[in-house]
């Protein structure tokens, strides 16, 4: 094995010793709790280090594409990577870093292309955390760095591994894989910030008590956050806010949040797909100001929760397409659902399957222009599909939209409600099986329903175009509508919680 010589880069940190071939170190004493360790390390290291003194000396003397190998578990304190690829990793397996709680950090990387793999690091008294590869341009170039197969405990610290910049895309690339993180109070797990192309997949992220958020990504573009697993009473399995354009999220199981499944805020172009989701008690999906977002092909589970999958505060292009949410306990805020959707034109939920005692199945409010159909509503307390409820935004919440070939069974009290909802269209949805069908309000008009009328409640009477005259809504299909329903007196007027709206 060739092993450089570190007499000039001791002596510069005020050390010496010869240059030397290293011989087997002897047995070190590994960390108490059972966390696992890579199956191999790198059989050719450039140099193997066993201490404090060691590392330092041979991070100050690395040159590009040198492998750091650590025999071994000992303490450590900030240990910064400055050279371009190298790798740090370990020389047998179960060999570590400890932080000493003096310092915040275990490892940080200001240099490019640095690798850290299968080490063990044990952050529990680091008050920063256990992993920063940092970028600003400057100073500090840690970008397209990569942290593999890494076992790795933190406590109370700010962010237990972090990847990125301070500026929005101003860091590049990033590979965060196969690690395993135990969370003990802190207040992230993996946190990706201001990076463009970064990808975090087949993490194993666990919150030993209640912690933060599991995943928070920020000010990213063109992202991908697959295929982890999130689990324990993290207050939001995963958090993407600030800037969040052009990124995937799928195949990730996010389970035992305390209060949010997972959030999006201030998104655009974002994918959320073949998702497992435990929901919290506030809702299993919010976003607020995501256009063209897409939650499609995932799976939310709840026992009681404000909301299911809630987008809200400008949504226009999004798409909520053949997910199942289910809860198994009733939700209490009247005005949300199992979908709520609300300001945004465009907007295609299709293909959902809602089923329990949700408040209401769907909760649809200032939508324009937008699509729901072939969806399966089951259960709820409420209404299957209600519309115009809670407060509006607009003079008129629903226009224009098209609900079409809904299924829509076992309602608490109607299949469909609506008002403050002009034009409309009702067609070929299956509202059998509810103690109302089809229920307008006389703050509604102009709208078009086609079917069987005997499920009918309509008492329309809105002027919707302006001029001065009422626009009855059109009713047609065999049988008779019916006039002077109560069914409105028990649409609550309460909003939630907090942000959910």
């Amino acid at each position: 094995m060739h092993v450089r010589c570190l007499s000039a880069a001791l002596a510069a940190i005020g050390l010496f010793v010869g240059c030397y071939e290293p011989t087997q170190s002897p047995p070190s004493a590994h960390p108490s709790y059972a966390i696992g360790a890579p199956a191999a390390c790198p059989g050719n290291p450039t140099v193997i280090v066993s201490d404090e003194g060691g590392l330092a000396a041979a991070l100050v003397a690395a040159l590009p594409g040198d492998v750091i190998a650590v025999d071994g578990f000992f303490d450590v304190g900030d240990a910064i990577i400055r050279t371009d690829d190298v790798t740090l990793t370990c020389a047998t397996p179960g060999s570590g870093l400890r932080g000493r709680g003096d310092l915040g950090l275990i490892v940080k990387v200001v240099a490019r292309r640095v690798t850290v793999a299968d080490l063990v690091l044990d952050a529990t008294n680091s008050v920063e955390g256990a992993y920063v590869a940092f970028y600003d341009g400057v100073t500090n170039f840690g970008e397209d760095s990569r942290f593999l197969r890494n076992r790795v405990l933190c406590g109370a610290t700010r962010k237990c591994v972090f990847f990125g910049s301070e500026s929005q895309g101003g860091s590049r690339g990033g590979l965060v894989t196969d690690n395993h993180l135990t969370v003990t109070g802190g207040e992230t797990g993996i946190t990706i910030q201001g990076v463009s192309g970064g990808r975090a997949e087949r993490n194993t992220i666990a919150a030993a008590s209640p912690s933060g958020e599991g995943i928070r990504a920020n000010g990213n573009e063109g992202i991908v956050v697959a295929e982890n697993v999130v689990s324990g009473p993290w207050s939001a399995s995963a958090h993407f806010f600030d800037g969040l354009f052009s990124s995937v999220v799928s195949d990730n199981r996010l389970e035992g949040a305390r209060v949010d499944g997972v959030i999006f805020e201030a998104a655009a172009d974002v994918q959320f797909v073949r998702n497992t989701v435990g929901c919290g008690t506030d809702e299993c999906l919010f976003a607020a100001g995501a256009e063209r977002l897409v939650v499609a092909y995932n799976q939310f589970s709840s026992s009681g929760s404000g909301s299911g999958v809630q987008l809200q505060g400008g949504i226009d292009g999004s798409r909520v397409a053949h997910n199942m949410i289910v809860t198994t306990a009733p939700s209490i805020s009247g005005n949300l659902g199992g979908i709520r959707a609300r300001d945004g034109s465009s907007v295609v939920i299709t293909d959902n399957t809602v089923i329990g005692p949700w408040a209401n199945s769907m909760a649809l409010a200032d939508l324009a222009d937008s699509r729901i159909e072939r969806n399966r509503l089951e259960g709820a307390t409420g209404f299957g599909a209600g519309l115009g409820l809670g407060v509006s935004f607009r003079e008129v919440s629903m226009t224009g939209n098209v609900l079409r070939t809904n299924q829509i069974t076992g309602a608490g009290v109607g299949g469909i409600f609506a008002r403050s909802a002009c034009n409309n269209t009702f067609l070929g949805n299956a509202l059998e099986g509810n103690p109302d069908g089809l229920v307008l309000r006389p703050s509604t008009g102009a709208n078009r329903y086609v079917g069987n009328r005997n499920l009918v409640v309509d008492d329309g009477d809105l002027d919707c175009n302006g001029d001065g005259v009422s626009d009855p809504n059109i009713i047609t299909g065999p049988g008779f509508a019916r006039h002077g329903g109560s069914v409105g007196a028990l649409v609550a007027n309460n909003q939630g919680s907090g942000k959910l709206q």
